[in-house]
């Protein structure tokens, strides 16, 4: 199982027959949540829900990224012999009408979106199509979000500054603390991040996971489907040759095994030259040597304890702080609790946020 290690997540059953985990496009790890717990050889409802990537103009490797994601996880479900009902639909409505037509009497069990009151549509969206959903705690997140209102609730600090959430975080994890105390004597090295690469500087090269037929088919009928904006990165106009270095090509790993392979390799190749540049931009340069691990973390595919406990046991205390510090920034506390603290939170880090890399957003659910 994998779950948040500040706090404790409340005991549920799932029986993978008439308590059946729903895994929604976020959330595809195999190993947390209503999915963690089910037997094999359960039950297991996808829903490739459409409609919204034709409302807004998404770029065009954030919907193939999605897309192929969730399709490889049901391939990947499949083959440990999981019975995965993946039901291709305008709506969430209309997929949820069709399973409960099929399964009445079944209730499913899904981890909370981090979406601002996407747990009470998503229930009454179930209840209009005949069915019932059970909304359980989204494990996905370091923090529970119980844990997370007793401390902001109480702290004696401002809890909705980062450097405050960042440091409890530490406290209570022990991480780059020895004897209570920040390694190295500092809390962080912000002052020493933003400087500028020299003239002649070359990042070090990105990973490229490579581009598989499913993906190419998903690149190929988003471009059909939809009405997307930028490079799709695959196929014609895009250059292999160029190991994932160039701005336009698709370098984003839709499995969880390349996901690994990428923090693996930021781990050893890149981490080290990230710290001191990571405020800084440079033309031509669009990954220069940033970790290019958000949207995995945001896909589920990387929880962030992986990412944290991965960078703390690197060396290097300055580069190890910068990148823990990163990786909380993203998701920690989760942004959806129905406590008064972390409803303040939800509002004040509701914002767009960006890879970095041509403006493709990070993913976030449909």
């Amino acid at each position: 199982m994998t779950g948040p290690v500040v706090g404790t997540v409340d005991s549920y059953e799932v029986d993978g027959e008439n308590r059946v985990p729903w895994v929604l496009g976020t959330q595809l790890h195999p190993e947390a949540g209503p999915l963690g717990r089910a037997p094999g050889g359960s039950r297991v409802l996808m829903i490739e829900a459409r409609e919204f990537a034709g409302r807004k103009p998404y770029h065009h490797q954030k919907l193939t990224l999605l897309f192929s994601s969730m399709r490889h996880f049901r391939e990947e479900l499949r083959e440990r012999g999981y019975e995965v009902e993946y039901v291709q639909a305008p709506t969430f409505g209309d997929g949820l009408a069709a399973y409960f037509e099929q399964y009445p009497n079944s209730t499913l069990v899904a981890m909370r979106s981090p979406s601002q009151g996407s747990a009470e549509r998503l229930q009454e969206l179930s209840e209009a199509a005949g069915g019932s959903l059970d909304v359980v705690e989204n494990e996905l997140f370091v923090s529970t979000r119980r844990a997370f209102d007793e401390w902001a609730n109480d702290a004696d600090v401002d809890p909705f500054t980062h450097e405050n959430v960042y440091r409890w975080l530490r406290r209570e994890t022990g991480v780059l603390l020895a004897d209570g105390d920040p390694v190295g004597g500092q809390w962080n090295f912000d002052e020493d991040n933003r400087e500028f690469p020299p003239e002649g500087w070359e990042p070090p090269a990105t990973y490229d996971p490579g581009v598989d037929d499913l993906t190419r088919s998903v690149s190929e009928w988003v471009s059909e489907t939809f009405d997307p904006w930028g490079e799709p990165g695959i196929g014609e106009g895009s250059d292999p040759a160029d190991g994932g270095d160039s701005a336009d090509d698709f370098v984003w790993p839709v499995t969880r095994e390349a996901a690994l392979a990428r923090l693996d390799h930021f781990i050893e190749e890149r981490l080290p030259a990230f710290g001191p540049y990571q405020d800084a931009m440079r033309r031509g340069d669009w990954a220069m040597a940033h970790s290019l691990l958000s949207p995995s973390v945001n896909l589920g595919h990387l929880h962030p304890w992986e990412v944290v406990s991965s960078c703390a046991t690197s060396t290097g205390t300055r580069c190890r702080n910068w990148r823990v510090r990163t990786s909380w920034a993203r998701r920690v506390p989760c942004p959806t609790s129905t406590g008064p603290a972390t409803r303040g939170w939800s509002v004040s880090r509701r914002r767009s946020t960006t890879s970095g890399r041509g403006g493709i957003p990070t993913t976030s659910s449909g």
